[in-house]
């Protein structure tokens, strides 16, 4: 199996336990993991933002390029390890794949007490009108990680109430503030949607995911290229798969 390498080097926290629901990231090591969390951070600080609510957008050019796992691997350590209140959005295809999984591994406690709420980003829609109950919309539901400060949306789609107004995505992140400290959305990949570049500049910090030896060099500058043009903030690239062709004690002297 492949590892991933953070294209950052900092001074790595002391190592993350590995119990509790979610034994450690599968992708990055918890190294690296915080490694990158840590860059995030000091990449929001420098532009002047505050740290009390974050938004982190993971993005791929490709699908299996990683992005699910990555994206949770991120969200678990910063939920371990800083104790925020750590939401997982997933709005990459097919949906709710990261809630199946962590259900199929018991780790969800069930559904929370916060209430769903209307997705009011610019999303693309993804299933055909209701017949006789107009346009369905796209709702948010929240599920906890058993024990651990950490939370996963669950996407569906239903008719807005009647007599209700959509809300934009001022009101959304309003309610996502109040219920969160660090939200992590992870994204689906821009060959099958655009969704990750309308998304981009809503972010304090976007972060691409790129697949060793698979994603070609153009490939990623254009995905670079197209989240910068709206002004996405590119704090960090994660090569994923990667592997050594070379011993490791050979490697290391290089």
């Amino acid at each position: 199996m492949g590892t991933a390498r953070v294209t950052a080097a900092l001074d790595p926290a002391a190592p993350l336990a590995r119990n509790g629901p979610m034994a450690g990231p599968e992708t990055l090591t918890a190294q690296e993991a915080l490694r990158l969390l840590y860059l995030t951070y000091r990449a929001v600080k420098a532009r002047g933002r505050r740290l009390r609510f974050l938004r982190v957008l993971f993005v791929a050019a490709n699908q299996q390029d990683g992005t699910s796992t990555v994206a949770r691997d991120f969200a678990l350590i910063a939920a371990m390890r800083g104790h925020d209140r750590v939401l997982l959005m997933d709005l990459a295809m097919p949906s709710n794949a990261q809630l199946k999984r962590a259900t199929e591994h018991g780790r969800i406690a069930g559904l929370t007490e916060i209430a769903p709420i209307e997705l009011g980003l610019p999303v693309e829609a993804r299933v055909e009108p209701m017949e006789a109950a107009g346009s369905p919309v796209t709702w948010l539901r929240f599920h906890r990680v058993r024990n651990a400060p950490l939370f996963i949306t669950e996407r569906f789609d239903a008719p807005r109430p009647e007599g209700s107004e959509p809300i934009g995505m001022t009101e959304f992140w309003e309610r996502m503030r109040k219920e969160f400290e660090l939200v992590v959305v992870d994204g689906p990949a821009v060959s099958d949607s655009f969704d990750p570049v309308m998304l981009s500049n809503q972010m304090d910090a976007v972060i691409l995911v790129v697949a060793a030896e698979t994603t070609r060099a153009p490939v990623a500058q254009n995905l670079r290229d197209r989240i910068a043009e709206v002004g996405g903030p590119i704090v960090g690239v994660v090569l994923n798969r990667r592997r050594y062709h070379i011993p490791g004690f050979l490697y290391r002297r290089l």
